[in-house]
């Protein structure tokens, strides 16, 4: 037994059967509740909404900024790591519902391409963080010197 299982006493199958079987207020089972409002509708939302409103913040950036070489750039890639982090958080959320709907056990493939997504998701969020402390670095040192 993993250590996980060691400390809840389920196996991460068992807790997936935990939220099939408890029933909710509404008449579904938690596992449903999180597929569908959860999963399906308000995280693919907020993902969308997320990268949409990065991407063109910074592309709006690009219009309002002096026209360094460097900077346009640095704006492009940390664009496109909004518009990845978008793509691989709705590929995540409609690849583990397809998981959660199907009910049945999960292969070592599928479990892959998963955590592939989480860790891709993971990488462009926090490459797009840094792009943020990169801006805010550079635009002290260039105000200060323009000063």
């Amino acid at each position: 037994m993993g250590q996980n299982e060691l400390q809840t006493g389920l196996s991460p199958r068992g807790k997936v059967t935990v939220a099939e079987q408890r029933s909710t207020r509404f008449g579904k089972s938690a596992l449903d509740l999180y597929i569908r409002p959860t999963l399906l509708w308000i995280d693919v939302g907020f993902a969308i909404s997320c990268a949409a409103f990065v991407a063109l913040f910074r592309l709006a950036l690009l219009t309002v900024l002096p026209s360094y070489r460097w900077l346009v750039y640095v704006m492009q890639f940390f664009i496109i790591m909004a518009v990845l982090y978008g793509v691989s958080d709705v590929a995540e959320d409609l690849w583990l519902a397809r998981l959660f709907l199907r009910r049945g056990e999960v292969a070592k493939y599928e479990a892959i391409i998963a955590c592939a997504l989480t860790d891709t998701k993971i990488v462009t969020i926090s490459l797009s963080l840094l792009g943020l402390g990169l801006f805010v670095f550079l635009g002290r040192i260039f105000a200060s010197s323009t000063s």
